[in-house]
């Protein structure tokens, strides 16, 4: 009949979107049981959906973070309210990933936990943009700090070259040591004037 139809329709409008989202969606028990897993989840653990069927949820996380998942949905269970939780869970290709997860309460028709609906999400690509920003953050506050030390040191070598010029004038007819350690001056100065300019160069945005 149509109440039929329009039930099968809404259950695979629901399918249609479990299976085109991103992350990873299980639907669990009252236990933490897996009843559900969307292809991308599955394709997580390297398995097939139906594979994960009947899993408890908790030992695909490594055991560090078990106890600490099980006092939350016990937490879940009793006051009927979502939670977060960033752990690292075992993949089906033996690698270690980070991830957190979103686990709301499923209410039976009494108002009555009945289960969960989690989402997952792999954060290895986050932390990875999340470093790189952070790095990118650093260089820029690195450019600034040899920014503001370069101009300082432009000054001083400035200062240095006039008081080297004004020496070599002062003391023009003075021995042929005094006028070499002058020059001698004069050139790391020289050295240190295309040293600060080449910094400034590295600085200033591209």
């Amino acid at each position: 009949n149509a109440t039929i139809k329009d039930l099968r329709q809404s259950q695979s409008f629901a399918s249609t979107i479990l299976e085109n989202i991103h992350h990873g969606v299980f639907v669990l028990d009252h236990d933490g049981k897996i009843k559900y897993a969307s292809s991308t989840v599955a394709k997580e653990f390297n398995a097939l959906p139906q594979d994960l069927v009947g899993a408890h949820v908790v030992k695909m996380m490594e055991p560090d973070y078990r106890e600490k998942f099980e006092e939350k949905w016990k937490e879940m269970k009793q006051k009927l309210t979502p939670f977060e939780f960033e752990m690292r869970y075992l993949t089906g290709r033996g690698k270690v990933e980070p991830g957190l997860i979103s686990v709301a309460p499923v209410l039976s028709p009494q108002g009555n936990f009945d289960g969960a609906v989690l989402l997952g999400i792999n954060l290895s690509k986050v932390k990875e943009e999340e470093k790189k920003r952070l790095i990118e953050e650093r260089l820029a506050n690195m450019g600034l700090l040899a920014s503001k030390l370069s101009h300082e040191l432009r000054n001083v070598l400035g200062a240095m070259s006039n008081s080297i010029y004004f020496l070599g004038q002062t003391l023009k007819d003075s021995n042929e040591k005094i006028k070499r350690h002058l020059e001698i001056l004069g050139q790391q100065v020289d050295t240190g004037t295309h040293l600060v300019a080449s910094i400034l160069d590295f600085a200033r945005p591209q």
